[in-house]
């Protein structure tokens, strides 16, 4: 099965050349920066790693996501923030139930582990925690985290028809 890593970013030079550069090559087959109009220089750092970028105008979180699943055809699609919010190290770990068929999505967790000191303020630890936990109670599902850090089928994702797209993350 061939991945994709998308990168949705803007305005991120002060980290994208590392979150890039700690991407295990050998479990990807293409990254794309998908670029909502950055004013400094993570468009060049992110050419200058060698992926692909791609220009999204419309402003929003999910026409980057959208505009990554347009540019791929591979089998799986991994998001990733640009921050260096996640570890990119951790991809084979994220990817491992879906390429071993016991998942269709899988997502990462900033809460299950080790978050560092104000990395994420409390009221967005305490929401994330409590949608979280409503989910687990409603649906069964081992959720600790709404992570950014995902990995899907891109075929079932395109299957979802999602509509909004203008989250601004």
């Amino acid at each position: 099965m061939s991945v994709a890593v998308v990168i949705p970013t803007l305005n991120e030079e002060a980290s994208i050349g590392e979150v890039l550069a700690v991407i295990p090559a050998g479990d990807v087959d293409e990254v794309i920066v998908v670029d909502g109009g950055s004013s400094d220089r993570t468009v060049a750092l992110a050419e200058a790693a060698g992926v692909r970028v791609v220009h999204e105008p419309r402003r929003g979180y999910g026409w980057a996501c959208a505009s990554g699943i347009a540019a791929t055809r591979s089998d799986i699609v991994v998001f990733l923030d640009a921050d260096g919010a996640d570890d990119p190290a951790q991809l084979p770990d994220l990817l491992a139930p879906i390429l071993m068929g016991q998942a269709d999505m899988v997502l990462g967790s900033r809460l299950a582990g080790e978050i560092a000191p104000g990395a994420m303020p409390w009221h967005q630890r305490f929401g994330n925690w409590l949608a979280a936990w409503l989910i687990r109670r409603l649906y069964g599902l081992p959720l600790t985290d709404l992570s950014p850090f995902r990995a899907v089928g891109r075929k079932l994702l395109l299957g979802l028809e999602m509509e909004e797209m203008t989250y601004k993350g």
